[in-house]
């Protein structure tokens, strides 16, 4: 049976995630945080393509497998008015197949990792893009973006690059930035988020120094189910908001002088392995 009735503080869906443990802990995300996520992306993501689509509604390919939140992007596309292409498996396993999908005119948008778009220039996107005088948004998340593949980005008429940085922790997408000139960084919070770069002793430290992420607004998630202790480790009080709260990424970054954000390292020994 549905519930009669959603408040913006139920919980809308759990993900697992292990993080620095190693551990599977569920990550439980309130309705209020996926909509803050979704007013954002449907406003300055969606709508622009739709106004700039002559006719139909843009069309984005969706390559994320469905079990983890990165899939929730596409998803949020949809229901803001777009049309998802979903490849066959065979299709979007292979780089050449997905790379003829891409360059035919008929996609506008796909989000991927900077490992996969890397495959994807590697076997003639951009130039088939440049051919069919096609252009196409590319999103891309789950990994740092190197200063070669930006450029390569920033400097091809053909693409329009975002890079999407959120842990599960925030809703997926919590800072964003569009792929303009020479120097990779992770861009501004989205609407309804603050993002603070703090010392350890959680002061606000000076534009060009590191310190550690600090994430807090509306897109924060519950905290980890049934794991109050990590929890709290994580998710602490704001001092700067009476009753609110943050998520400590273990992210270390540097504000820039025009206040967006450089991703600079973790915090710890965890380590991601791109297969």
């Amino acid at each position: 049976d549905f519930p009669a009735g959603l408040a913006p503080e139920d919980t809308a869906y759990l993900v697992h995630t292990s993080g620095t443990t190693g551990t599977p802990k569920a990550v439980q995300v309130p309705h209020r945080a996926l909509q803050n996520v979704f007013v954002h992306h449907r406003e300055h993501l969606v709508e622009p393509h739709q106004r700039a689509r002559v006719e139909g509604l843009p069309r984005m390919l969706h390559l994320s497998g469905l079990g983890f939140d990165a899939a929730w992007d596409p998803l949020l596309w949809l229901v803001g008015g777009t049309t998802l292409e979903i490849p066959s498996e065979e299709q979007r396993v292979n780089a050449e197949s997905v790379a003829d999908l891409l360059a035919d005119g008929a996609i506008d948008v796909v989000e991927t990792t900077p490992s996969y778009l890397r495959q994807l220039i590697a076997v003639g996107l951009i130039d088939s893009l440049r051919e069919r005088r096609g252009r196409l948004t590319v999103a891309l998340g789950g990994e740092a973006v190197p200063a070669a593949l930006w450029r390569k980005v920033a400097d091809s008429p053909e693409l329009t690059g975002w890079n999407l940085y959120g842990p599960s922790e925030f809703t997926v997408d919590s800072v964003l930035g569009r792929m303009t000139g020479t120097e990779p960084h992770i861009g501004r919070p989205i609407g309804n988020v603050t993002a603070r770069v703090l010392d350890p002793y959680l002061s606000v430290v000076p534009p060009g120094v590191e310190g550690e992420l600090y994430l807090s607004g509306l897109s924060e998630a519950h905290g980890y189910r049934g794991r109050p202790g990590e929890t709290s480790v994580r998710f602490v009080p704001d001092p700067w908001r009476s009753g609110g709260g943050m998520y400590r990424t273990g992210d270390i970054v540097r504000r820039r002088a025009d206040g967006t954000l450089d991703f600079l390292r973790r915090d710890d020994d965890q380590v991601k392995i791109q297969s």
